[in-house]
């Protein structure tokens, strides 16, 4: 692989087997809580909360917020048992190129350049566990971003097999 190129690195989208396990999460949270809340006017009725506006009140409303918890609870869970149907997609998480690495996984794209990046450390306890030390531009104190080092190609090669190579060969001048 030429170092002039750019890399890309993927994990695995969410797999049906999860996406079942949030669904019934979501049942059996949300449905239980909004029994608990829905079934609070059971506990005490208007008579126990004279002079006590905020029981009344609470006493009315509760059978709603219950109810709309467990309503909110099946959208979220037929969403979800939809979800396990889907096929798995792997989802584009770091990319490898010249100018340095391109983080995708968080909410926006970050790029960190090679020149700011300044040690790679591994986790013993977890080996695809990669932390990453840099400077950024401009900045007075290092930072540290976790990546998941068993990111994978397209052809099957890891970010923790591919990274040290790239750092070398930036090192070295081969890729400008």
């Amino acid at each position: 692989m030429a170092f002039e190129q750019r890399e890309e690195f993927f994990l695995p989208g969410r797999t049906a087997e999860q996406a079942r396990a949030d669904a019934w999460g979501e049942l059996t949270f949300k449905g239980l809580l909004g029994l608990a809340i829905g079934s609070m006017w059971w506990w005490g009725g208007p008579d126990t909360a004279t002079g006590h506006e905020i029981y009344l009140a609470g006493y009315i409303v509760s059978p709603l917020i219950g109810l709309a918890l467990i309503v909110w609870g099946i959208v979220l869970a037929r969403r979800n048992f939809h979800a396990a149907r889907q096929p798995v997609v792997d989802t584009l998480a770091y990319v490898l190129d010249p100018k340095g690495i391109q983080l995708h996984y968080s909410g926006a794209p970050a790029l960190m350049p090679w020149a700011t990046l300044s040690d790679v450390t591994t986790n013993p306890k977890l080996p695809a566990q990669l932390t990453l030390v840099h400077r950024p531009e401009g900045g007075k104190v290092n930072e540290r971003r976790v990546v998941n080092g068993g990111a994978f190609t397209l052809e099957g090669a890891t970010l923790a097999e591919r990274l040290p190579l790239w750092r070398a060969a930036i090192a070295a001048g081969g890729a400008r």
